[in-house]
């Protein structure tokens, strides 16, 4: 602020800051400081601000003595934000009078939010909750949202003279009498308060349409329609009604549908397909598992239908027929690659409230397969020939026939053999021999593996064969 003489004049004191004249007025030993020089700061001081008060309020004068009016627009809020101003030529064209924006530095993450809060009373714990208006642009769109917000208390919207309009729904501004109910008038094109009459008559409705008693309370030759009692239900009537159910508030009808129709959740069941469905797979292998589901809907309707690691050929839809309907079908389970286990889940919802959500789940597990047959040598064999069995580690009965060195090979993770019983239960496994191979599948699944071999010699066994029982 400078300090002049005259307005609109050149002419002006030395002083560029007011404190600078409090200074020298320490004492004025110097005289530095004349009473012209006090009228010059005085005035400037008045007429320059714009902020000012007048005859009992704080206004905004133009800072023109002859046009007290602001004839501007006005902006409240920082004026920059990344160098670039706020204010632009289209909102000075626009005919808002008063532009608010927010004072936040702008490395602020709330810079997309203008907050406008209202402090009242004399409790200060309040403040923090005091309501508000904002204003946010949403994150990722060229929306805004306008919020009215009142963190501790209500929101109360009121014309004493017109009707109130909300998104082109018009409520009226009659106050309500008691036992009025909310009606929509076609007549006033708006939401109306009046009382529900009815024409005294010996009947009510007509044959072949539906009528609709609405009411607080419903009552019948003067015994109310609603099932109403606090006391707990002494015994379990069904899964409806269990016992120790209190504040039964209910209509006749609907407690009777409760009494006779138990709610029943939906049934799950997913069943692997042949040949998986000993729930093991060889390593390595990149297929579609077939999978047969079973879907049945029993109370309510079925909503929703998810698959986890499964797709099918045709669209799995909502079951909202009534009646009990089972829904049967095949399903594709998809291998994770790099995984030992599989886990394929069905999982349906339907519109219970709280909603049932019933699942089933199948485990498809991936292990390295046994080999077994007859050959000439360890060094040359050849997995082609031999029998394969998909299953884990566990003891196996082999049917066995036909001559020369047998072989029976597992995954060396496996433990070691504590038996080899022949067909009479006699244990040769001391006349057996065991070694450690790496063996390449012959389908290109898995390799190069580590496996156990054991070797039987001589064995000379005719059709049908005998079975021998191979123990961990």
């Amino acid at each position: 602020m400078t300090f002049s003489i005259n307005i609109g004049t050149d002419t002006q004191a030395n002083y560029k800051e007011f404190n600078d004249i409090l200074n020298e007025l320490f004492d004025n030993d110097s005289k530095y400081i004349s009473p012209q020089f006090l009228r010059d700061a005085a005035f400037s001081s008045y007429v320059e601000p714009a902020l000012k008060p007048t005859d009992g309020y704080i206004g905004v004068d133009s800072l023109n003595p002859t046009d007290k009016d602001i004839k501007l627009k006005q902006f409240y809020g920082k004026r920059h934000y990344n160098n670039n101003d706020i204010m632009s030529d289209s909102l000075l064209l626009s005919d808002t009078d008063i532009f608010f924006y927010n004072t936040k530095d702008d490395s602020d993450p709330n810079n997309n939010s203008t907050k406008l809060s209202f402090l009242s009373g004399t409790d200060y714990s309040l403040f923090d909750k005091a309501p508000y208006v904002k204003v946010t642009t949403l994150s990722g769109t060229t929306s805004q949202s306008y919020d009215w917000v009142n963190q501790n208390g209500g929101i109360k919207l009121t014309s004493n003279t017109y009707d109130v309009n909300l998104n082109g729904i018009t409520f009226s501004n009659d106050i309500p009498n008691n036992n009025d109910l909310i009606f929509w008038s076609d007549s006033y094109n708006k939401i109306v308060f009046k009382q529900l009459t009815l024409t005294a008559t010996s009947s009510i409705g007509s044959t072949g349409s539906s009528l609709s008693l609405i009411s607080g309370v419903s009552n019948l030759n003067g015994y109310s329609l609603e099932f109403t009692d606090t006391r707990p239900l002494p015994t379990t009537w069904n899964s409806n009604l269990p016992i120790g159910t209190t504040n039964v508030n209910e209509s006749i009808n609907t407690m009777l549908y409760k009494l006779i129709y138990e709610y029943l959740p939906p049934l799950v069941e997913l069943v692997l397909c042949s040949p998986y469905d000993s729930g093991y797979i060889e390593i390595g292998m990149n297929i579609l598992i077939p999978i047969k589901y079973t879907i049945t809907k029993r109370t309510n309707k079925i909503v929703n239908i998810n698959l986890t690691n499964m797709i099918s050929s045709t669209q799995l839809c909502p079951i909202i027929n009534d009646g009990f309907l089972t829904q049967t079908g095949n399903l594709n389970g998809l291998l994770t690659p790099g995984s030992i286990t599989n886990d394929f889940t069905l999982t349906v919802i339907d519109d219970y409230i709280p909603p049932a959500v019933v699942s089933d789940m199948i485990t498809l597990s991936e292990v390295y397969p046994y080999f077994h047959g007859f050959g000439s040598t360890i060094t040359s064999l050849n997995l082609n020939t031999y029998t394969k069995i998909i299953e884990p580690e566990q003891n196996q009965k082999i049917n066995i026939f036909g001559s020369g060195d047998y072989y029976f090979i597992y995954d060396s993770t496996y433990n070691d053999l504590v038996e080899i019983l022949d067909e009479t239960g006699t244990d040769i496994i001391s006349s057996s021999t065991n070694s450690l191979i790496m063996l390449n599948s012959p389908d290109s699944y898995w390799g190069p593996k580590e496996f156990k071999c054991y070797k039987i010699p001589s064995v000379n066994i005719s059709t049908p064969g005998e079975f021998y029982e191979f123990k961990f």
